[in-house]
């Protein structure tokens, strides 16, 4: 059988190297996928967050200016009431100067009833005593100029009689045209008045809108502020997974390279080990090409000719420690201390390591042919496999020692034909060697 040049288990170590740093990779992409989804979150939650700002910059712009109009509503509203208030006050003074014309008609009317009283008396005389008495009263004059001076007289008194009686008349219907025009004018005033009482309500209900107005914005304002303190919270979160994720690539960088470092570690180390082994296999060539691998033969002894003495077969036998009688599940070489022990046949080491009574054992998997051989009693020193490696028929595993239970230094070798995971089925090794 051919030699083999790279050992299996640098294969399944370089395989689990590479597994490993698939698996870091794998999780590199997930945490790079994962921080660009983080990122374009971040983005959207800052858009979300200009976009509100906006909002806000334009509330904030309507407050102010419904402000500035509420500023000059109510300067309006002021100025309309101090309007009503001065027509009210001239309502006031019209209705007092009203009055005092009507007491002065009042008076002025009395003036004239009286003085038409007196007239209308002296008229009565006058035509009550007749034109003869006039006519008497003026003859009886000593003289023309005497007659002259009663005519003049008398018709100087009826004159003034009745001027006075116009001149009141006049002044009357002059009191009355102005208490006439003062109603006129009240009635205005009172309609100028009405229109600013008009004007105030639809001021007021524009206030009164406007300020419905401004609690709606002043509301959207404290919503739209809340919404920014939401996303702010959302970005800090954000920010904080971000950094968690690129911590944790960063760390996931740092175990691919370690991965990477301890893959080539274990190849300079396997190549070094086959360079080693390549020499010790050389020198063994002899022997396993020395054992014919025949039908019924089909493993290599695990020492060779001469380097060893069998001390007790397979079967039951007094045991030499215990001294009762007990199956001996294999068969015992005795030889000097580190005199090497090689693999039967190819296969996988299933275990390499302390086992009870064993005091360290070597337990191959035979794929080739479905059995197992198991080494044992070596020392910690005399083991030259691990878990895992795959090794070659007549390749050099151990060395012996007298670990466990045992009287001195040996192999003891099984060979087993299955394994239920817990018991080996063990069959006397010598029926399958030479």
């Amino acid at each position: 059988m051919k030699k083999k040049t790279i050992s299996l288990s640098f294969l399944l170590s370089t395989a689990l190297l590479i597994d490993t740093q698939s698996v870091y990779a794998d999780n590199l992409t997930n945490l790079e996928d994962k921080k660009n989804t983080l990122l374009q979150e971040a983005n959207a939650s800052q858009e979300k967050k200009s976009n509100l700002e906006k909002q806000l910059h334009q509330v904030e712009s309507d407050i102010e200016n419904l402000e500035l109009k509420l500023a000059v509503l109510t300067k309006k509203i002021y100025s309309t009431n101090m309007e009503i208030k001065q027509k009210e006050n001239l309502i006031q003074n019209t209705k007092r100067d009203i009055n005092v014309l009507s007491q002065t008609i009042t008076q002025k009317e009395k003036v004239l009833e009286d003085k038409k009283a007196k007239l209308e008396e002296n008229l009565k005389l006058m035509y009550s005593r007749g034109n003869v008495q006039f006519l008497e009263f003026l003859f009886r004059s000593d003289n023309l100029s005497q007659f002259l001076f009663r005519y003049e007289k008398y018709k100087d008194i009826m004159d003034k009689g009745e001027q006075l009686h116009n001149d009141i008349l006049r002044e009357l219907n002059s009191i009355k045209d102005q208490k006439g025009a003062l109603e006129v004018k009240r009635l205005n005033i009172e309609t100028q008045k009405q229109d600013l009482e008009n004007k105030k309500n639809e001021q007021q209900s524009q206030q009164v809108q406007q300020h419905a107005i401004q609690y709606s914005l002043n509301k959207k304002r404290k919503l739209v502020k809340h919404e920014i303190d939401e996303e702010d919270d959302v970005m800090l979160e954000l920010a904080q997974s971000i950094s968690l994720t690129e911590q944790d690539i960063e760390s996931e960088k740092i175990k691919i390279e370690e991965a990477k470092r301890k893959a080539e570690e274990e190849k300079r180390r396997q190549e070094e080990l086959d360079r080693i082994n390549s020499k010790e296999n050389q020198s063994n060539i002899e022997f396993i090409n020395s054992v014919p691998n025949t039908e019924g033969n089909i493993l290599v002894p695990p020492m060779k000719s001469g380097t060893y003495t069998m001390t007790s077969p397979y079967g039951y036998r007094i045991h030499p420690i215990t001294g009762v009688k007990k199956l001996h599940n294999g068969v015992d070489y005795a030889a000097p201390q580190n005199t090497p022990i090689y693999a039967m046949e190819e296969g996988y080491v299933l275990y390499a390591g302390k086992a009870r009574g064993y005091g360290n054992w070597i337990v191959i998997k035979h794929p080739t042919n479905g059995l197992y051989t198991i080494y044992g009693h070596m020392y910690d020193d005399g083991l030259y496999v691990k878990p895992g490696d795959y090794v070659f028929r007549g390749q050099k595993i151990g060395g012996v020692g007298s670990a466990g239970g045992s009287t001195g230094n040996h192999l003891h070798f099984c060979v087993a034909t299955s394994f239920n995971g817990s018991t080996f089925t063990y069959a006397n090794p010598l029926n399958y060697i030479n």
